[in-house]
């Protein structure tokens, strides 16, 4: 009868881990900002960055606004920008 027991305690002790193991696997993500950068490139060329977080859809788009001096803000890009994070703007 201690032969059947064995089997079935090492059975239940791998389902165990196997189940536990899962639960664990999930990833850690930190609570980070869109992080945009600006990089004046040299006369009126700039080079606009920014992050992609781990929780935006596949889908997202984004338009770029600028605004000197406290003005009115206008919309940079033509289109929105899809599958990219950067923008090379002149200014």
């Amino acid at each position: 009868m201690k032969q059947k027991t064995k089997p079935s305690i090492a059975i239940a002790i791998g389902t165990t881990f196997f189940l536990t193991g899962s639960i664990h696997a999930q990833r850690y993500m930190e609570n980070l900002d869109r992080g945009l950068i600006a990089i004046n490139k040299g006369g009126e060329s700039v080079y606009i960055g920014w992050r992609m977080l781990g929780t935006d859809p596949d889908d997202i788009a984004f338009n770029l606004y600028w605004s000197t001096d406290g003005e009115t803000a206008y919309r940079v890009n033509r289109l929105p920008i899809t599958n990219k994070t950067n923008f090379p703007c002149w200014l």
